[in-house]
């Protein structure tokens, strides 16, 4: 049995319920998709307001540590975030300590979604910082999302604090928020997990995330032809997000098979171009859909009639 296993109580996920499309959740599916899964060429600003695209070129051409910051602290669409975000990472090294030092004090919801996606996908691991300055941050939002950075990118070792975490905000749930769900979403990425992992640096949009999509976007067009084509725009992204889910449901089917079959996981590992830890996480997933979908069956096929 791994360390981490031994360090999360039998049945703990049958007490503590993961819930689906809460904030944490949410936030990292969107830095994988806005951030990896699709490289900013495959992202038209068709949804973009004519005043957001203008600040989408001031964006790209961009290198103002500070500045990128202050415009991460504004409400912006989706998309012109991702912008700001990518063109960030390009300056990591400036813009993380300034990141870091507004996150202690900000309860600005904007730069609080900023913050996570950013530390769930730059180079530096932020894990370490986060234990040493947690207690310092005034946003008990911004720590659930912490505690999910910790579960995502750390290791076992953060296990114990984890489940503190939970009990603390369990005690403060509200209808709106769902605090605990940061940290239990971190337990749950631990799962598994062996003594041997410890902190690890995301990967950088490796070739498995090159997806073969069959539409065609435009390359550029105009603040008017913007304009009129938000409709085809919006429907045109929404098939380039289904057509790219469909693609990653399949590689990780092939990953499970490969494994269920014998391939080692470091052979894996190389063939789809990713850290053994990101493979050895998608297989624990979809490990866990597969017997989940299993007893579910069984369930049904058990369950007596009514009379």
């Amino acid at each position: 049995m791994s360390k981490a296993n031994d360090l999360i109580p039998k049945g703990y996920f049958d007490t503590h319920k993961v819930v689906d499309g809460t904030a944490a959740g949410v936030l990292v599916d969107m830095a994988v998709s806005d951030l990896i899964l699709f490289p900013e060429e495959k992202m038209p600003d068709l949804e973009l307001s004519p005043e957001e695209a203008a600040l989408a070129e001031e964006v790209r051409t961009c290198t103002d540590a500070e500045q990128l910051v202050r415009w991460m602290r504004k409400p912006v669409s989706g998309l012109l975030r991702s912008r700001i975000l990518r063109r960030a990472l390009a300056f990591e090294k400036d813009v993380l300590p300034l990141m870091e030092h507004r996150a202690l004090t900000t309860q600005l919801d904007a730069f609080e979604d900023c913050v996570t996606m950013f530390f769930l996908v730059c180079k530096k691991n932020p894990c370490p910082w986060i234990m040493e300055h947690y207690d310092e941050v005034r946003s008990e939002f911004l720590q659930s999302q912490f505690c999910l950075i910790l579960g995502m990118r750390g290791s076992p070792n953060y296990i114990p604090f984890l489940l503190e975490q939970v009990d603390r905000f369990e005690k403060l749930r509200t209808k709106e928020q769902y605090l605990e769900q940061g940290p239990l979403l971190g337990i749950n990425a631990l799962q598994g997990w062996s003594d041997e992992r410890e902190d690890w640096n995301v990967y950088d949009a490796p070739a498995f995330f090159d997806l073969p999509l069959t539409v065609d976007l435009p390359e550029e067009l105009s603040e008017e032809e913007m304009r009129e084509q938000t409709k085809e725009g919006t429907e045109l992204f929404e098939k380039v997000k289904a057509e790219a889910a469909e693609y990653l449901k399949q590689r990780m089917e092939q990953i499970l098979a490969w494994y269920e079959g014998g391939q080692p996981l470091e052979r894996i590992a190389v063939e789809v171009g990713l850290p053994e830890e990101v493979v050895a996480s998608m297989i624990r997933v979809q490990q866990n859909e597969k017997n989940g979908a299993a007893e579910s069956e069984t369930a049904e096929e058990t369950e007596p009639d009514a009379e």
